[in-house]
């Protein structure tokens, strides 16, 4: 069976600390694949991610697991791990100019499904002019069966001049 992409929903932020896209998750696709290009914002950073139950609101509560291997040209690999957090850590990212743009790639599993867990994985790459490349592999859970609606990404500090997201269905 050929896999099909279909454009659902897009949100563009300017000047914001947090960015939330809701309502992008609807029933009957495979998977969601989700493209996040923070640029512009105050620092290189770790960014992380929290889901929006039904609702509408974002979940805070410590129901997420993660693990993040981060790959540096300037340093030595890190693993990033932890359970029972009040939000995902989805990679390092952010540019303060478009050249050193970067952005996650994240494909999001079950979120229309009440009756299972979310989960994801999710791709960063950034390059900075100052030290080089810098990627990431991360996968996380939502370990909550509940309807999720939407996600909602930052920076660990600072505010984005420009964020977008991008929510594809899978088919």
């Amino acid at each position: 069976m050929a896999s099909r992409l279909h454009f659902i929903k897009e949100a563009i932020a300017v000047g914001v600390s947090t960015v939330t896209i809701n309502d992008c998750f609807p029933a009957g696709y495979d998977a969601f694949q989700i493209i996040v290009n923070p640029i512009e914002v105050d620092s290189f950073d770790y960014w992380y991610m929290k889901v929006c139950d039904s609702s509408g609101g974002t979940v805070s509560a410590s129901e997420y697991d993660y693990h993040l291997l981060d790959i540096t040209s300037w340093a030595s690999y890190a693993n990033h791990k932890a359970q029972n957090q009040t939000s995902a850590l989805i990679g390092f990212g952010g540019a303060k100019t478009v050249a050193d743009a970067g952005g996650f790639n994240i494909t999001m599993f079950n979120p229309s499904n009440s009756s299972s867990y979310t989960s994801w994985v999710s791709q960063s790459a950034v390059y900075r002019t100052t030290s080089g490349l810098s990627g990431g592999k991360a996968m996380g859970i939502h370990k909550v069966d509940e309807l999720i609606t939407g996600i909602q990404v930052f920076a660990n500090s600072g505010a984005a001049g420009n964020v977008t997201i991008k929510v594809y269905g899978i088919k």
